[in-house]
């Protein structure tokens, strides 16, 4: 599914960004993928003899800590059991029972939580995150205080190598951690030739698992196959006898050494490259196998067949080392134990790290507690999402009767048929946090090795059900509550086909037919900034431009396009009815609204004419028609009426070491079992495509970011925007011990500091950074704004002035006199000496260093003559004359 890159704008009228197209996208592949890990969700049942099958809610862990501390008091004479917990009312004649949290613990593993590294063939695994519920002190926080109230365990596993190098079986010691695959780092190890014993390595010092594989090359002498890391193996030369070959390694296309294997030696056909690693030496990093050697008149050829591969560097793990708000507790006896150390409030709505990329997601209901673990994916790559194992060998066949999976683990609302799930989850089915709601459940009605189609059997192996649910548009059209049916089908999001869609009347959905289909592409409350004239791309080549807007600044006419061509136009006026809701005929049915468009602000200015649509809803215009015996893979649709019922059409074996195409994108994968009844183990699954393939770049990259906002009071959600160019790999470091390799990533402070932002990008040619500065205060710190009073504005030289300082927020000052002269006081006092006109200058500055500025004019004069100076000139003239005169007559 495509994405919008457009701009946010958090003030219109201060500043205007270009509006850029969405980001190219399509069906093939994704930008960001969220694994899912077990939902956990404090519903509670209670069931009383009067009233049973009550429901109701607890919105913190305080009220579970208070119910368990009830239920362990009272006893009751009435039993109730629901997924095997049962606990006891506070009323004789009462009984309350969990719904989902077991014990008290919240558990997520390698067989609800398709995060974790697990291996199928031999049913291991590593990692367990447990929250303990009953030693939680907040109501929705988890506090560092009770650092065991949070607890992940990661434990070594001895395993063979895919490959049998030299014809023997190597092993190596394996761990999962941060949801990535690791080998512990030793002398003369990891892979070492399986003698019996076991393989177990320190866990202190970790290098990334690069390849395990037994797939097969064919190299011309002189060809290169590309390994991880860099790395590569040519082979140079082939000897005449035509049964040895010169083998050279490089890595990023430097010399790093060679080998001559000789495969006439069937238990030396392995190059076995060990280096020094975390200051261990001789640690074997690759082994690659030679096959077959080939010495034609024409070609010479080499068939590489197994390639093992870990990384030349790692991570060095050691006591108190923190990873997001987890601490290392202890990395002993081939185990890594961390617990919590920084607080995680589990507020509705909200995302909030664990450790690098595992992160709790909320539902936005806070009168619920919901949430689940998940994994943030951008690593481009195909990536597995799997379901929960069916483990015939640990559960010795348990499961033989039926398995079902949801998108929780638990019934479909609504649905009244199939066989309850039991706790089986798949993250690969649609699920809605929010409202709790999702659509599909896949059952295999009774687990054998052959499942039999209808066909040949009235009791068919696979069945396969899709509940419609009534949701709620993300965003409030016109004001009001808006509602559409919604459906998961074949692990994707429809929109059943009515001219009901986006109703203010929940009810009138009720009964939708799900026999037409349409994609679900956008529902969401994001705002976009446009200038007239600029182009909002939507999916599916639709694009949304405002034309005009009307001289009164409160109407805008839209024009909608698709692929570039008109399609229809409306004017709009901002009020209480902005939304343009455009329908069209969809699957025959007509009247069907396909978008919804909201128009926020209108603004008319003498520079900019500026649109702010905030909310878009957005289904493909044209769909898929459902009929009963239309077939999808191996089912086939039994009725497609009120909900969705498919079942086995052709007959599927779930053969040792396979994997079995079931319908759409989703496959069993099966275990390479030796009995199916008590060894087999088998999950679905449904790969993703993170990351649209990128064409080789010449250019080196140029780092370049915004950050918005840089300053303001924790917690602190900050939007990184990347304007880098040329860049391919992102790597960011937040300054507060978190990273991330999304292009454009947002990260919340939870801690008071200043925090130095660093993006590095990369491509094949080499790499750039940018930087910087996030400051996260205890309270919020307001921008300054500058303001004096002076007394008095103009009088005669010399000229004493006062200053009078008005500022709000305000830290420090810099007055500039006009007159060449400087202050730094809050409130100076001036004086001028010379007549002249001056212009005052004020700047502020607050505790984040963003200023503001003032200014007045002062006037200074030059001073009158003193009043009455010429008179007495005058007066003294004339007795002089008259002086002279009496004395000439003498």
């Amino acid at each position: 599914m495509r994405k919008l890159a457009i701009t946010l704008v958090a003030l219109m009228l201060m500043s205007l960004f270009a509006v850029g197209a969405a980001t190219a996208n399509n069906d093939d592949y994704v930008d960001e993928l969220e694994i899912r890990g077990p939902v956990w969700d404090f519903t509670l049942t209670i069931e009383e003899v009067d009233a049973p099958n009550n429901n109701t809610t607890l919105k913190t862990f305080g009220d579970w800590r208070d119910l368990k501390i009830d239920s362990d008091t009272f006893n009751t004479s009435a039993n109730f059991n629901v997924s095997g917990e049962l606990f006891s009312g506070t009323e004789l004649d009462a009984a309350q029972v969990e719904n989902n949290v077991t014990n008290m613990t919240l558990v997520a593993d390698a067989q609800n939580f398709a995060g974790f590294w697990y291996d199928i063939d031999d049913g291991l695994s590593s990692e367990t995150l447990t929250l303990y519920v009953n030693k939680t002190s907040g109501d929705r926080t988890l506090d560092d205080d009770d650092s065991d109230v949070l607890v992940y365990e990661s434990n070594v596993q001895g395993v063979n190598a895919t490959f049998e190098f030299n014809g023997n079986v190597y092993q190596y010691p394996k761990i999962g951690f941060l949801a990535e695959e690791y080998v512990p780092v030793e002398s003369d190890g990891p892979l070492v030739e399986y003698d019996g014993q076991g393989v177990f390595g320190d866990v202190d010092k970790l290098s990334r698992l690069l390849m395990d594989t037994d797939d097969s090359w064919t190299l011309r002498v002189g060809e290169t196959l590309d390994l991880e890391d860099g790395y590569a193996i040519e082979p140079q030369q082939i000897d005449v006898e035509g049964d040895k070959v010169w083998l050279e390694l490089t890595k990023d296309g430097e010399y790093v050494d060679d080998e001559i294997i000789d495969v006439s030696d069937s238990n030396d056909t392995t190059w076995f490259y060990d280096q020094t690693v975390l200051d261990e030496d001789d640690v074997v990093t690759l082994a690659i196998s030679v096959d077959q050697v080939f010495q034609g008149t024409v070609d010479s050829l080499v068939v590489i067949e197994g390639v093992w591969q870990i990384a030349d560097d790692g991570l060095e793990i050691e006591t108190d080392d923190t990873f997001g708000n987890m601490a290392i507790e202890s990395t002993s006896d081939a185990q890594i134990i961390m617990e919590l150390d920084s607080s995680i409030t589990l507020r509705h709505d909200t995302t909030r790290n664990v450790m690098e990329d595992l992160k709790f997601r909320m539902a936005d209901d806070s009168d619920v507690l919901r949430f689940y673990l998940m994994q943030e994916v951008t690593e481009p790559g195909i990536h597995e999402v799997r379901g929960t194992v069916v483990d015939l060998e640990k559960d010795g066949g348990y499961y033989q009767d039926a398995v079902s999976w949801t998108a929780t683990g638990f019934d479909v609302p609504d649905l009244e048929e199939g066989v309850a799930p039991e706790g089986f989850s798949f993250a690969g089915f649609y699920y809605d946090l929010d409202d709790n709601l999702h659509s599909e459940m896949l059952t295999i009605v009774e687990v054998e090795r052959s499942l039999s189609d209808t066909s040949a059997s009235d009791n068919p192996g696979i069945e396969y059900y899709s509940q419609p649910q009534i949701v709620e548009s993300t965003f409030d059209f016109d004001g009001e509550e808006r509602y559409y049916p919604k459906i998961g089908f074949l692990a994707e999001e429809y929109v059943p086909v009515s001219d009901e869609l986006l109703t203010t009347e929940e009810a009138e959905l009720e009964g939708t037919s799900v026999d037409k289909l349409s994609k679900l592409l956008m529902d969401t409350d994001d705002s976009w900034t446009l200038r007239v004239g600029q182009t909002l791309d939507l999916e599916d080549g639709y694009a949304i431009t405002p034309q005009q807007i009307d001289v009164d600044g409160d109407k805008v006419w839209l024009e909608l396009t698709k692929d570039g061509e008109y399609v229809d136009d409306q004017i709009i006026e901002v009020g209480d009815e902005s939304t343009w809701f455009y329908d069209q005929t969809v699957l025959d049915e007509e009247d069907v609204t396909t978008l919804a468009i909201d128009v926020d602000q209108v603004f008319q200015g003498t520079v900019d004419s500026l649109v702010v649509i905030e909310g878009a809803w957005q289904i493909a215009d044209d769909g898929m028609e459902l009929e009963t015996d239309d077939a999808f893979g191996k089912m086939v649709v039994e009725s497609a009426d009120d909900n969705i019922v498919m079942t086995l059409d052709t007959s599927l074996t779930l053969r040792a070491d396979s994997t079995q195409h079931l319908m759409g994108d989703i496959y069993f994968r099966v275990s390479d079992y030796s009995d199916f009844e008590t060894d087999a183990r088998f999950y679905p699954f449904v790969e993703r495509t993170v990351g649209e393939p990128v064409e080789p770049v010449e250019e080196e990259p140029v780092a370049s970011f915004t950050a918005n906002p840089t300053s303001g009071a924790a917690p602190l959600e900050v939007a990184f925007t990347d304007q880098s160019e040329y860049a391919v790999d992102y790597s960011w470091d937040f300054g507060d011990g978190e990273t991330s390799t999304e292009a454009s990533p947002t990260h919340t402070y939870e801690e008071i500091g200043t925090y130095t932002v660093t993006l590095t990008v990369s491509n094949e040619i080499g790499e750039d950074t940018a930087e910087t500065t996030i400051s996260v205060t205890e309270e919020e710190i307001l921008p300054p704004v500058a303001a004096f009073d002076a007394q008095p504005l103009e009088g005669e030289v010399p000229l004493t002035v006062t200053f009078t300082d008005q500022s709000e927020n305000a830290v420090a000052y810099e007055w500039d006199f006009g007159d060449g002269t400087t202050s730094t006081d809050a409130t100076p006092t001036h004086t001028y000496e010379e007549a002249g006109e001056y212009t005052v200058t004020l700047t502020v500055e607050n505790e984040l260093g963003e200023t503001d500025t003032a200014q007045t004019t002062i006037t200074a004069t030059e001073p009158e003559p003193t009043p009455g100076f010429e008179a007495i000139f005058a007066i003294a003239g004339i007795l002089a004359v008259a002086f002279l005169a009496r004395r000439y007559r003498k």
